[in-house]
């Protein structure tokens, strides 16, 4: 008995964290990837560096951090002002990176990956906790105009880190891209 409960538990274990061919025996925690860094040492840490380089007009700043600006969220369609009512969304979440391959990074490799700007995104808080830790196979953006743009830098982003993309995920990708292509065309007729 004790085997099989073992066996179920491995088994549990092994397809929620495994993608193609690569396998991760470590469980993911957050704290692997140590985000919002100060990386050039101006007092903006990686989100504020972020929310004062996207903004619309000229961002407010007091005590290193934005506290106003405009923005404009490319999966709701929406603007803000108010950067607390805004996350910075990991396109490739950082559990996903985990068990695609970067179960085995060194802590550095995971820090640039948590601090890069091509993988994040600015977008409202309640679409970014909706997502999660999905991949495309399981949510995309709702402004579909932003869907094609979302399965490109989704893409990029797996190869420049050279992560695994399971057979689910890349058939999510093609249809997307596909769906996507055909309305543009559809839409110029």
């Amino acid at each position: 008995m004790k085997k099989i409960i073992a066996l179920a538990l491995f088994l549990a274990t092994s397809i929620e964290t495994q993608t193609f061919g690569y396998y991760c025996d470590k469980p993911y925690k957050p704290e692997y990837f140590k985000h919002w860094i100060d990386a050039d040492g101006d007092c903006l840490d990686t989100r504020h560096e972020a929310l004062s380089s996207t903004s619309l007009i000229m961002p407010k700043i007091a005590n290193c951090r934005v506290v106003e600006g405009k923005w404009f969220d490319e999966y709701s369609g929406n603007y803000y002002t108010n950067p607390s009512d805004l996350d910075y969304d990991h396109i490739v979440p950082l559990k996903e990176a985990w068990i695609s391959g970067a179960c085995d990074w060194s802590p550095k490799q995971r820090q640039d990956f948590a601090n890069d700007v091509e993988e994040l995104i600015l977008v409202d808080g309640d679409l970014n906790k909706s997502k999660g830790c999905k991949t495309p196979a399981e949510w995309m953006p709702p402004r579909t105009e932003y869907q094609c743009e979302y399965v490109k830098r989704w893409s990029k982003i797996k190869k420049k880190y050279n992560l695994e993309t399971n057979s689910k995920e890349k058939n999510a990708l093609t249809r997307i891209s596909s769906e996507r292509r055909s309305e543009e065309h559809t839409s110029e007729l």
